[in-house]
């Protein structure tokens, strides 16, 4: 076997993230059902999310803890974009800048949520600051104040590096990029990502399935 393959596979088992199996389990026992297929879980989405990447401690405590916090811009004087509103006739448009904004992460990990905006809240439009030189369409990022509950939050996506996670609960296709990206390690290959989804179903879809 190969030398730098070898070493790989002894660094996986030390970089196994703790908090992803600590996130899984909260979000589990609160009743979310989880998706090997984004985009699947999606499309049960309601319209009109608030999709942000938070600090995965934020998160899990929402969730855990059922404490709520607050959304606010830091700069008070000016707004500026913080979240995506975005709906599932939207697709994967604007759901990129929610995974591209921001550089919180737990061990690797990284959270991206979206919820139900509440009264509270106040969405307002913010032209593309970037100037379009990111070439991605940013027409869905919005400056964002609400209070984010517990009961609001429809869904969450963990998005762990592939070296951190159980090959036993891979899906075939995972498999094989992780066997691709072992071969390619003297390449110095670009990460390579799983991302795994939670949706939480909303009060009427709760009473709709009793």
């Amino acid at each position: 076997m190969n030398v730098n393959i070898e070493k790989f596979q002894e660094d996986r088992e030390k970089q196994k993230s703790p908090f992803f199996e600590l996130a899984r389990k909260a979000f589990l026992d609160a009743g979310a059902e989880e998706y090997l297929s984004l985009q699947e879980m999606y499309r049960r989405c309601p319209s009109d999310l608030i999709v942000r990447r938070e600090k995965p401690e934020q998160i899990l405590s929402v969730i855990q803890n059922e404490k709520s916090f607050e959304l606010r811009p830091d700069n008070k004087l000016a707004k500026y974009a913080n979240a995506v509103l975005w709906s599932p006739s939207d697709g994967p448009r604007g759901l990129e800048d929610a995974f591209l904004e921001g550089i919180s992460h737990k061990d690797g990990v990284v959270t991206v949520f979206g919820f139900e905006p509440q009264e509270d809240a106040t969405i307002d439009y913010v032209p593309d600051a970037t100037g379009g030189v990111l070439n991605v369409d940013r027409s869905l990022v919005r400056s964002v104040s609400a209070t984010v509950t517990p009961e609001s939050v429809r869904f969450i996506v963990l998005r762990i590096p592939i070296q951190q996670y159980s090959e036993k609960e891979m899906t075939d296709l995972e498999l094989e990029r992780l066997d691709r990206y072992e071969r390619s390690i003297s390449a110095k290959p670009n990460p390579q990502y799983i991302c795994r989804g939670y949706f939480f179903p909303g009060k009427e879809e709760k009473e709709m399935a009793a």
